[in-house]
């Protein structure tokens, strides 16, 4: 009897396999049988190649399948031929190490209580080769495999006897059948691998790994759910990308909330250590190590970046650290673990890091906090209940501070290595300094250069009169200070850094050390760049107040302006208010130095340097930081100065960032003196010509001027009347008959250029997926295609983001996680595979590559089917344009819309109105079926048997009208008001559900504030759940009682047959199209948060006196609801198909009426 059994399933394999006989062949180990199960119907010789073999090696085995089993089961069938003690997994394409076997078998006797050994393997791609590195210890392995399969299958070893009496078999019926099955015996197996490299493993060479695709990653995260039921834990309403496997890490765009998705990230982890803490499954520190990196595995899917730590690598219990590292937070994930890893690379180690994140910063921030609080004692975490602002939440971590010195770094900014340790001992040797930064480069992508604020008390003191010159980001300060002096940010200003050290200055030393310690990122949407504008007005009351506090001198109201730090007022084109200006500041400036003399306050020759750099600065828009020592007050004001060529370079290189504006601006300079002759030479001739022309018109003598006037005249009223009358309809009957020629010519140039299609062979059609909220406005036709054989249905997922107006991240996701099969548009050629029809999902050909627009489709012969994924509501002229006139609804073969009253409006206003049908929408159907949707899990738990009231807002809306800027949505701030009732009304539940681009799609600050804040507010609420899914039927098909503004969701909310509240602006009742102008005046109307809070008490009375009115009109303005909408379109588009296959030869033979010319 041989020691080991060697098993290998095989199917068409022939290309590896004699490379794989041969590993096996070649092992320093000798005493196996090597089982080979050929798979019935593989077909490329593989049998004859392992008869070969077995013909001249007695220990190789052919096993036939007489019928086909698929790999699980031919892999059981290969156990059960063993009579080994030992199996070995070998796949065909996977050859093992010579002394694979040798070393397994030398393990597992060597380790009795082992039941299966795998080993390290090499992937091989054609990209190239890795070693796959995997946990090797039990409960490590077994902790790791809950997020995935971390052993190679190709490389494992077990004992038979273990699996027979267990009665361990491979399951058929997943793709993953080693995955499956490692998980149902990982609790009662003691499985290894060992710590070294012993098999290769093939990816991408076509073979059986690499062809499961999505399927196969799909179906890891529902093994990876079903271990976790072990554990207690469901995750049936939780977003099965946190489950994907360990290699499997999903793209950044398949995350459709990533802030969520680290949250429930985070919160699952920390599930699963308390459960184990409970059932004690897994050994402790086996599953911290595994956590940790799973955290990682989550922060690299939501694109973070930072640095790898091991798990226990910083244990620090000091509660009197020497320093406490102070950072505000307010939705900072992007960068926040990059800013704290610098802090755990400072080479000074005994601090705290005290993070105080905002009310309302919601997106994974505080998650963050905590995972690195888990094994790092240093760090404290500081949930603000209330708005606090940045200057109220930086007192707070001040006085909740342990340290003695206090640094300040931002969420998004980076600290070097040595700060902590340079700055500490600054401090500790000079105790009269308060603060101390340092010299800070800014980065980003239009931003390099290193702000060196001044290293000296006292020219830091006369800086700070003027201009913020310090790096907030970097400094340190002396807490004591601080505390005693009452030095505390005020929230009144914006620019509270600014405000504080003003004071400060009053009381202790300012210093910086010159030396490159921090990183600031500039232009990413942080602090400082989105307050510009604000910060130009505050910045002149700070430096008068300064010079009030300081040196007790007044400057008036009028004149504050002048010392606005952030633009330079003193550009002006005027150059009289230019000089009157100038010369205002000049006084007040020498009034500076003469009270300074006499309070001395400020060091004189810092006074002057400052003085000098803020005039210079104003005159000749010099750069402030440039250095500057002047020995004379009056040397400052020297009309005689010009700036220095140095100077000059420095200014025309920031006032021209590019190259392309350097360029343009050298040219300019040099062509001037070339091109002011040719102008003057160009103007002659001109006026020349404007001469002769004016003599020609005083030619036109009276004379002609009045038999011309008296002919006007002889036309009568009438004769004027039926002129016009008959130019008009000679004119318009051109225009017809013009654009029926058009038509005819493209028609016809269409139907030359077809994609052919025979009766009788399959329908290609594919559906373009780009936004999974849209896909209800197709899905029943895809199903019905899907399930008619007469079709070919290929579903393909574009979501390139090409179009940011349109949310295409989720789609892939939303793809996967419904199951539905589909191609990438990476790999999916249109022209190639030459579909007759091409469904579209959005009518704007702007956001998709030029391949897969309409027109592109057109000039191929490729019918593009186009159905509105929205109701046409409004009827303005912007809305029109968005309806009717895009290229989507001129070049498409068949547009369907809902009704008869929708189609006219196609016809008048399109051009392409012929191939418009009203056939109902799919996306009725699904409302029609609507038991098919359940309440989300989450919602139906937090709702409790409420009534369950939906609030669906679009985003603030601002369309030109008249020339005119209209918002067409309802003010927000009325729905600020109504978030304030909400709690009233605790015996309902509310699903507010706004838009996608809810925060995105309104550039004015107000409302973007106010849109945050409304989702703040009712966040918090107990009895409101914001609904983001792309599905928005359960939520909307649970509803009793509805709160709608104007969006699609509108129209078919009224297929609930619930009561309606439609909130509009007061200010601007947009025009609503004639096809659902009853439905929507059926409902009941609002437009202020008073209208919605009598709503919802009339819904409670019971009350819903409309509801007759809203039900006919409802039958009235959407006649097709009978959930057959996607089968009759389907069903026009194998009619019209056919019709064109049968016309095929008419169209070759005959001329058309429309080209015959009279």
């Amino acid at each position: 009897m041989p020691k080991v059994s060697v098993v290998m399933p095989v199917c068409d394999g022939a290309k590896f396999l004699k490379e794989s006989i041969q590993s096996i062949q070649n092992q320093t180990f000798t005493d196996w049988e090597f089982i080979i199960v050929n798979e019935y119907g593989s077909c490329d010789g593989s049998e004859q190649i392992i008869k070969r073999f077995a013909q001249q090696d007695s220990r190789i085995i052919l096993v036939q399948n007489t019928t086909k089993l698929g790999l699980a089961d031919s892999l059981n069938v290969g156990i059960n031929r063993a009579n080994g003690e030992y199996i070995a997994r070998v796949d065909v394409d996977d050859p093992s190490y010579p002394t694979r076997l040798q070393k397994q078998v030398n393990y597992l006797e060597s380790n009795p209580d082992v039941d299966l050994c795998g080993t390290l393997q090499r992937s091989v791609t054609p990209q190239g080769n890795e070693v796959q590195h995997v946990p090797c210890e039990r409960e490590q392995l077994k902790a790791a495999l809950l997020f995935g399969c971390e052993i190679s299958h190709c490389s494992v070893m077990f004992r038979k006897e273990t699996f027979i009496r267990n009665n361990w078999r491979y399951n058929p019926d997943f793709l993953g059948e080693d995955f499956e099955l490692w998980t149902r015996i990982m609790f009662e197996a003691h499985i290894v691998n060992l710590n070294e490299v012993l098999v290769d493993h093939r990816w991408g060479f076509q073979n059986i790994s690499i062809s499961k695709g999505e399927r196969l990653k799909q179906e890891v995260r529902e093994i990876n759910a079903r271990t976790l039921e072990y554990l207690g834990i469901d995750m049936t309403d939780r977003d099965l990308m946190l489950l994907s496997g360990w290699r499997s890490l999903p793209e950044e765009r398949l995350i459709k909330d990533k802030a969520k998705f680290l949250k429930d990230g985070f919160q699952l982890l920390e599930e699963i250590r308390n459960k184990n803490c409970e059932l004690k499954i897994f050994n402790v520190e086996a599953l911290e190590e595994i956590l940790h990196k799973r955290w990682g595995w989550i922060c690299r899917a939501c694109g973070l970046k930072f640095d790898e730590f091991a798990y226990n690598e910083f244990e620090n219990t000091s509660t009197t650290p020497i320093v406490t590292v102070l950072m505000p937070v307010y939705n900072s994930a992007k960068h926040l673990r990059e800013a704290i890893d610098s802090v755990l690379k400072q080479t000074f180690t005994d601090w705290e890091f005290l993070v105080v994140n905002e009310y309302g910063s919601n997106d994974g921030s505080s998650e963050i906090v905590k995972a690195y609080a888990i094994h790092d004692q240093r760090f404290r975490l500081i949930q603000n209940d209330v708005r606090l602002g940045l200057g109220e939440s930086l007192n707070k971590g001040m006085r909740l501070a342990n340290g003695k010195y206090l640094a300040r770094l931002d969420a998004d900014d980076l600290a070097h290595p040595t700060r902590f340790e340079k700055q500490v001992k600054m401090m500790e040797e000079n105790p009269n300094v308060g603060v101390c930064g340092t010299y800070q480069h800014h980065f980003g992508p239009k931003s390099n250069w290193v702000h060196k604020p001044p290293t000296t008390a006292h020219q830091t003191r006369a800086n700070l009169l003027f201009y913020c010159d310090l790096c907030h980001s970097t400094l340190m300060l002396r807490k004591k200070v601080f505390i005693e002096n009452n030095l505390f940010y005020n929230n009144n200003y914006l620019a509270e850094d600014f405000e504080l050290w003003t004071r400060t200055v009053a009381v202790t030393d300012i210093v910086n050390i010159p030396e490159v310690l921090g990183e600031y990122r500039w232009g990413e949407d942080n602090v400082t760049l989105t307050k510009m504008e604000a910060l130009k007005k505050e910045s002149g009351y700070i430096v008068a107040k300064s010079l009030e506090n300081n040196l007790k001198m007044h400057i008036s109201e009028d004149n504050v302006y002048l010392f606005d730090g952030w633009g330079n007022l003193f550009l002006s084109d005027d150059e009289k208010k230019r000089a009157m200006m100038l010369e205002r500041f000049k006084e007040i400036l020498l009034k500076i130095w003469e009270t300074n003399n006499i309070v001395k306050f400020y060091d004189k020759q810092s006074l002057l340097n400052i003085l000098s750099a803020k005039w210079k600065w104003a005159k000749y828009n010099e750069s402030w930081n440039n250095p500057q020592h002047v020995s004379d007050i009056n040397e400052i004001f020297d009309e005689n100065y010009r700036p220095s060529f140095i100077v000059k370079l420095k200014r025309f290189l920031r006032d021209n960032p590019t190259l392309n504006l350097r360029t343009r601006k050298i040219l300019k300079k040099v062509l001037k003196p070339l091109i002011n002759p040719i102008r003057r030479r160009v103007e002659e001739k001109l006026s020349g010509m404007e001469n002769r022309i004016i003599t020609s018109v005083e030619n036109y003598t009276w004379d002609r001027h009045n038999r011309l006037v008296n002919a006007i005249e002889s036309i009568s009223k009438d004769d004027y009347k039926r002129l016009s009358r008959t130019m008009d309809a000679r004119i318009w009957e051109l225009e017809k008959r013009v654009i029926s020629l058009q038509q005819t010519v493209s028609k016809m140039s269409f139907r030359n250029n077809l994609v052919k299609y025979k009766n009788g062979e399959k329908i290609r059609i594919v559906f373009l997926f780009q936004v999974a909220s849209f896909w209800p406005s197709l899905e029943s036709l895809y199903t019905e295609c899907l399930n008619d054989n007469r079709f070919e249905v290929v579903l393909v997922c574009y979501d390139e983001n090409i179009d940011p107006s349109i949310k295409v991240e989720t789609a892939r996701s939303y793809l996967v996680r419904t199951g539905h099969l589909f191609i990438p548009w990476e790999e999916f050629d249109v022209d190639g595979y030459k579909p007759h029809v091409v469904v579209l999902q959005t009518p704007y050909d702007s956001n998709r590559r030029d391949k897969l627009t309409s027109s592109f489709m057109k000039n191929k012969g490729i019918r593009t089917v186009y159905i509105p994924y929205g109701i046409e509501i409004a009827d303005t002229e912007h809305a029109r344009d968005a309806h009717f006139n895009q290229d989507v609804v001129k070049n498409s073969w068949r547009t369907y819309t809902f009704s008869d009253a929708m189609l006219k409006e196609y016809r008048f206003h399109s051009d392409n109105g012929e191939a418009v049908k009203a056939l109902g929408l799919p996306k009725f159907d699904s409302l029609y079926q609507r038991g098919n949707y359940r309440l989300n899990g989450t919602i139906a738990k937090r709702a409790k048997g409420r009534k369950i009231v939906l609030w669906k807002v679009h985003f603030p809306k601002v369309i030109k009208e008249n020339g005119k800027d209209n918002l067409v949505t309802p003010y927000i701030n009325e729905y600020l008001l109504f978030t304030k009732m909400v709690e009233h009304f605790s015996d309902l539940f509310f699903i507010f559900m706004p838009h996608p681009r809810f925060h995105e799609f309104n550039n004015d600050p107000t409302i973007k504030m106010q849109t945050l804040k409304l989702i703040d507010t009712l966040e918090i609420k107990e009895n409101v759940y914001i609904d983001r899914d792309d599905d928005y039927r359960p939520s909307l098909l649970s509803a009793d009682y509805i709160i709608v503004d104007r969006s699609a969701v509108m129209i078919e909310a009224a297929a609930t047959g619930v009561p309606i509240l439609y909130m509009y602006n007061p200010d601007f009742n947009e025009p609503l199209t004639q096809a659902i102008t009853p439905l929507v005046e059926s409902y009941y109307q609002g437009t202020t948060s008073e209208d919605m809070v009598n709503f919802v008490e009339m819904c409670k009375e019971g009350a819903d006196p409309k509801k007759q009115l809203r039900d006919a009109a409802f039958k009235l303005c959407i006649p097709f609801f009978d959930g057959k909408c996607g089968e009759r379109i389907k069903d026009d588009i194998v009619l019209s198909l056919q019709e064109e296959s049968s016309d095929e030869l008419m169209y070759q033979t005959d001329t058309p009426r429309e080209m015959q010319m009279r």
